[in-house]
């Protein structure tokens, strides 16, 4: 997929809408948050381009994450 199409876009801005749209709480929260390190691996061994901000952003993803009281989101996380 060409970094540039509208595909990827929408891929990149996935976590971001996650975050603004408070998906992590409530029921399935803990299944979201393993889910976003899940898509955050995929991203960085697919070796997806990103500018500063978004690594920045996705690094405070997992560390926030990495912080979480729950076993397998930090397994996630790591």
């Amino acid at each position: 997929m060409p970094q540039d199409s509208e595909n990827m876009k929408n891929v990149r801005s996935i976590i971001d809408r996650i975050e603004k749209e408070r998906l992590y709480r409530g029921k399935g929260g803990e299944v979201v948050r393993g889910s976003v390190c899940h898509l955050i691996n995929a991203l960085s061994t697919a070796k997806v381009s990103a500018d500063s901000d978004m690594k920045l952003m996705l690094f405070k993803t997992l560390l926030e994450n990495f912080k979480h009281p729950n076993q397998e989101i930090q397994d996630e996380a790591t």
